[in-house]
């Protein structure tokens, strides 16, 4: 009932926790509060009633918050970070996300880069092989421009697999178009990353050179192949509760 899950997601919404562990607070308590309306139906023999009694023995969300919030561990405490910065935040769109999440690659990126450029210099005097800082920068935005592209395609047809596998969010339930949704993260990944070599190491054969000797061909293309067999299984293993999920945070609870 709607009606039951507004008054567990009031309760559990506020509670500093991890997806995962608000997930099964959420089932809990559900599953609490639907024995006692069945309890109360069976006593009183009148639905509308029996809801009433079962919401009033419920109790007061914002106690059962304090609750929950006192059972929270360390380790629900650092999933709960983590999920502010990696996370889905509801009622975020796909396209949305994937974009925030790419953000924060190229923040984490931009972070190497300045690692790389700070040993570079140091070892340039005594190591001519040291790239150069022009060299470098190159680097840098090819692969924050690569990267960016990757994970906004990988997010965005994960979305769209999880989506033809369970038929969520308006999306009709077909394994081949999931499937179809793979073949093309399949070709997209080699293809941005040779478009992001084209666009902005093609003219710097130094960059270039740096990238052949420190890039695995075969391991670019292994890589190629799993993340869309991962990005499959996973949806298969965690989509539905990952839908789940949303369709409890995307609850109007009424505050």
């Amino acid at each position: 009932m709607t009606e039951f899950m507004v008054l567990v997601e009031r309760a559990v919404r506020p509670v500093r926790s991890g997806p995962r562990r608000k997930m099964r607070m959420r089932e809990e308590l559900l599953a609490h509060l639907t024995g006692i309306y069945e309890q109360e139906l069976a006593r009183l023999g009148d639905e509308p009633a029996a809801r009433a009694e079962a919401a009033r023995r419920f109790g007061d969300p914002a106690g059962l918050t304090a609750d929950l919030q006192a059972a929270v561990t360390v380790r629900d405490r650092i999933d709960h970070r983590l999920d502010r910065w990696f996370g889905w935040h509801p009622p975020e769109s796909a396209a949305r996300y994937t974009f925030r999440l790419a953000g924060l690659v190229g923040l984490i990126l931009l972070a190497l880069f300045l690692f790389a450029l700070v040993v570079g210099s140091a070892k340039r005097p005594t190591d001519p092989s040291a790239p150069s800082s022009a060299t470098l920068l190159r680097l840098w935005a090819a692969i924050l421009l690569s990267g960016t592209a990757v994970v906004v395609t990988v997010g965005v047809l994960y979305f769209k697999i999880r989506a033809s596998l369970f038929g969520a969010f308006g999306a009709t339930r077909s394994q081949l178009r999931a499937l179809r949704y793979a073949a093309v993260l399949l070709l997209a990944i080699p293809a941005l990353s040779l478009g992001s070599y084209l666009v902005l190491l093609v003219d710097a054969p130094e960059a270039a050179e740096f990238l052949r000797q420190r890039v695995s061909i075969v391991g670019t293309c292994i890589g190629a192949i799993l993340i869309p067999v991962f990005a499959v299984v996973y949806a298969r293993s965690a989509g539905q509760g990952e839908i789940r999920h949303a369709e409890w945070s995307c609850l109007d609870i009424g505050r």
